[in-house]
C-alpha cells in the first residue's frame, strides 16, 4: 500500500499471501490479503487513510463493505471489465444524458461524464 497523487510515493505497508490461510482462487486470495492489509494499516495509522483505490477485482460488496466498516471511502477503478455490477451500472447510466465531456488538448482522449445513482446488492 502506498500514497497516491503528485510527488514522491511513500510505501505505508505490505502484506504477503499466506497459502494456508488465503483462498486457492487468485481473486479471492488477493481480496483476503487486501482486506488484511487495509485492516492493519487502519489499525496502525488510523488518521492517515481516508480513501482506498483498487482495481475492478474489488467491485464487490465484500470489499466495499469491509472498507465501509473501517470508515474508508472506496474507489474502484474499472476499465473494460465486464462483471455483473459494472454491466448493471453501465446499463442504467448509459440511458441518461451526458452531463459533460472532457477532452485532452490533443483530442486523443475523450471522457463522457454521466450522473447516475444506483445501488449495489448487499452494500
Amino acid at each position: 500500500m502506498s500514497t497516491v497523487g503528485m510527488g514522491p510515493k511513500l510505501v505505508i505497508d505490505f502484506e504477503m499471501y499466506k497459502p494456508g490461510q488465503d483462498a486457492v482462487s487468485k481473486d479471492k486470495g488477493e481480496l483476503n490479503v487486501g482486506k488484511r492489509l487495509i485492516s492493519s494499516v487502519v489499525k496502525s495509522h488510523m488518521k492517515l487513510i481516508d480513501v482506498v483505490v483498487y482495481d475492478a477485482l474489488a467491485c464487490n460488496s465484500v470489499w466495499i463493505n469491509h472498507c465501509k466498516n473501517l470508515g474508508i471511502a472506496t474507489i474502484v477503478r474499472a476499465k473494460n471489465n465486464n462483471n455483473k455490477s459494472l454491466r448493471s451500472a453501465r446499463k442504467k447510466t448509459n440511458k441518461s444524458k451526458v452531463v459533460d465531456t472532457w477532452e485532452d488538448e490533443k483530442g486523443f482522449e475523450k471522457v463522457e461524464v454521466y450522473e447516475s445513482t444506483f445501488t449495489m446488492g448487499q452494500c
